[in-house]
């Protein structure tokens, strides 16, 4: 997260929540669109001849992108982020997210490391 989203515990509540909301967009925006390009590619995949050797490696890639958005509307839920504290919580949450978001993430660019060394 930037310095732009960084909440600070003297941040006014609308402020906070529109950091929140900033914060939630620029997660999920990518995500969506792994997600879409994923299917995408899917689809050629499953029409050329060289669909099967991508095939695997493109269903894990959306399998790990879909658990990549679960686990981030899970973490920024606007109700249970309302509920935080600006400061301490969010500082807290803000090293979780980092943390909890990196395994899936990973796991994308791992599987696309694979299809490129394929491809």
């Amino acid at each position: 997260m930037n310095e732009a989203t960084t909440l600070r515990p003297d941040d006014e509540p609308w402020a906070h929540r529109a950091a929140l909301a900033h914060i939630r967009q620029e997660l999920q925006a990518p995500i969506s669109a792994i997600i879409g390009y994923t299917e995408m590619l899917l689809d050629e995949a499953s029409v050329c001849d060289c669909g099967d050797q991508a095939l695997p490696d493109l269903e894990r890639i959306r399998g790990a992108a879909h658990d990549l958005l679960e686990l981030s509307e899970q973490l920024l839920d606007a109700d249970r982020l309302e509920a935080l504290e600006p400061g301490h919580e969010m500082a807290a949450l803000e090293s979780r997210i980092r943390h909890d978001l990196r395994n899936p993430l990973n796991a994308i660019l791992g599987y696309a490391e694979m299809l490129l060394e394929e491809a």
